[in-house]
């Protein structure tokens, strides 16, 4: 490691205004394998200048169980070196009133682990990584540091949450803020209808005219989010940090950095005369749109104002990658050149309805899209995604709920209410020989469509059918026994109308199950495995999101050379449907024929 990165981790007292609370004892009912006394942040936001703002955290847990020695005694500080610093005051074991402390230099590893690499994201972090050695169960692990310097570019756009309703009971939680008198800040506890009075408040001024506003609580109630709560849905007691602004100068403290280019390089300018050739202004912009996502790969490297400025458009294309911003300003500028109204947005992708009530801030924002208006209807438009198709209307089905167009007095949108989407109808016919020992064939016939129809596109270019098609009959020969595929093909792709229609075809050597002298067979649906994984329970006190409205449908028909006696899995009285606790997803599902067994 560089003697530059190594200076990003100083050793030192913590600030002169902090304050060092006093340690108090877990609860006697804490969860898990360490207990956790202080989560304490303290924040300085009284200066003008982003590099002088501060935040400190102090930790001190308790591994109770030796499953916890491992978690308690791993300590990583991780910071980002173009404009941040680390200053460790703090790391040491206490034992029976003795303290040794671990806070020198020598004692980290100071590491680039590029944590999101998988998703193909580089942002040039660096982690001080130690080991504590010798730790116990029943020691208290104390680490306290401070970051020093915000990011430049969001100087007065930064927003901050801190979470005092944790998940496991934690003894002592504080939060301290330092700030001007001016009341640049909004400092609020947040939900607005949470339980303040479990906050200990106080408001001084200091000699030097900053105002520290601080809240305190202690052994706090936890609180748990259930499986598959909607996207923003945030209940948790915490405290809101956030600059007074507007949306509008969210935006245009960016607008500067998207500035379109006025001319383009030879290699954009062959790929507009080419798409100017089509008949409408819709049709350029769908196939710049799919230009982007199927020729430029996803790769964000963030270093320095990376992860906040766009690349050159001419770059992009010539390296034929990007991340978000990049593409959405590469995107824009094949349509304004296309005489199409274009502009890059910014959006969240997971805080969906919340966004539009929270305090404004860039920090609200992970992700940016495209914004483009044709005949005075905005459509939104994601070219990260793989290559979509269908008309406009049919291709706006990204996620967000509300985005900010990076213009001149730009301010919040909600994007367009969802629709209901057909995305799988499946029609399955089997047909049964009189013979059982014969068997019996499947034909299935599944039609897909919006978003499921670009996915399985994107997976037979990237895998072959010969793959997909083998995965499709792996399933049916765990359902159905000796099952052999007969056939399977692409029937139709109707890229206008984004609608793809599949088939396959099995034999069944031997579908029936013989049980008592009766011959039975059990049809399994396969549909809605993925949609329905989690029911409501009449325990659940939370809202379930399930996802954008889609409709997927399931059709089974038997074809019998023989009468047939309807036979309930359950003893409702009513031979003619049937309720039939599904394996797959473990939802009752209502089937107007699930069981059939043979008459001798």
């Amino acid at each position: 490691m560089s003697a530059d990165a190594l200076n990003g981790l100083q050793f030192g007292p913590p600030p002169d205004w902090i304050v060092e609370h006093p340690i108090l004892a877990a609860n006697a009912e804490g969860a898990g394998a360490v207990h956790t006394l202080m989560i304490d942040d303290q924040v300085d936001r009284s200066h003008e200048a982003p590099s002088a703002n501060t935040w400190s955290r102090r930790v001190i847990q308790q591994p109770v169980q030796p499953e916890g020695l491992g978690t308690a005694a791993t300590v990583r500080f991780v910071w980002d070196p173009a404009y941040q610093h680390v200053v460790v005051h703090r790391v040491r074991v206490i034992r029976d009133g003795t303290a040794r402390d671990w806070a020198v230099r020598e004692s980290f590893d100071v590491l680039r682990r590029e944590t999101n690499l998988e998703r193909r994201t580089l942002d040039g972090h660096l982690t001080a990584n130690l080991q504590i050695p010798d730790v116990r169960v029943g020691d208290l692990v104390e680490t306290w540091a401070t970051w020093v310097g915000t990011q430049p570019l969001l100087a007065g756009l930064v927003r901050s949450t801190f979470v005092f309703g944790w998940h496991d009971p934690v003894a002592f939680t504080a939060t301290r803020v330092r700030h001007r008198a001016d009341d640049a800040l909004v400092l609020r506890v947040i939900p607005d209808d949470g339980p303040v009075a479990l906050l200990h408040h106080e408001q001084a001024v200091q000699p030097d005219g900053a105002v520290i506003t601080s809240w305190t609580g202690t052994h706090l109630p936890t609180f748990r989010y259930e499986r598959m709560t909607p996207p923003g849905w945030r209940r948790h007691l915490g405290v809101e940090v956030a600059y007074r602004t507007t949306w509008t100068a969210v935006a245009e403290r960016f607008v500067p950095y998207y500035a379109l280019p006025s001319e383009l390089s030879p290699a954009l300018a062959e790929v507009v005369a080419r798409l100017r050739a089509l008949p409408s202004p819709e049709a350029r912009a769908v196939a710049a749109l799919n230009l982007v996502q199927r020729d430029v790969r996803y790769l964000a490297v963030n270093l320095g104002d990376g992860g906040h400025v766009p690349r050159p458009p001419a770059a992009v294309w010539e390296r034929r990658y990007g991340d978000c911003k990049d593409m959405s300003l590469l995107l824009c500028t094949l349509l304004v050149h296309l005489g199409v109204d274009a502009v890059p947005a910014l959006v969240s992708t997971t805080l969906g309805d919340a966004v539009g009530a929270m305090t404004p801030s860039a920090t609200v924002f992970d992700h940016c899209v495209t914004r483009i208006r044709l005949d005075g209807t905005s459509y939104w438009v994601d070219p990260t995604q793989y290559e979509q198709a269908g008309t406009l209307a049919q291709i706006d089905a990204i996620m967000p709920r509300y985005g900010l167009p990076l213009t001149t007095g730009g301010s919040l949108e909600a994007l367009p209410e969802w629709t209901t989407a057909d995305v799988i109808a499946v029609e399955e016919v089997f047909t049964f020989d009189r013979d059982i020992a014969k068997g019996a064939t499947l034909e299935v016939t599944t039609r897909y469509g919006a978003w499921r129809a670009d996915a399985l596109r994107s997976e037979l270019r990237s895998k072959g059918e010969a793959t997909i098609f083998q995965a499709w009959f792996a399933y049916y020969a765990k359902v159905y026994p000796n099952a052999v595929q007969t056939g399977a093909r692409v029937v139709a792709d109707d890229v206008e109308r984004n609608v793809l229609l599949v088939e396959e075809r099995y034999t069944l050597p031997s579908p029936w199950q013989v049980e008592q002298g009766r011959a039975l067979f059990y049809s399994k649906e396969e549909a809605f495995a993925s949609d329905l994984s989690v029911r409501p329970t009449t325990d659940r006190t939370q809202p379930l999101w399930l996802g954008r409205p889609r409709r997927i449908t399931q059709r089974s028909a038997f074809q019998l050379p023989f009468t047939l006696k309807a036979c309930s899995t359950q003893d409702s009285g009513d031979m003619n449907r049937f309720w039939v606790k599904n394996s797959s997803t473990g939802v009752a599902v209502d089937w107007d024929i699930n069981v059939i067994c043979m008459v001798p």
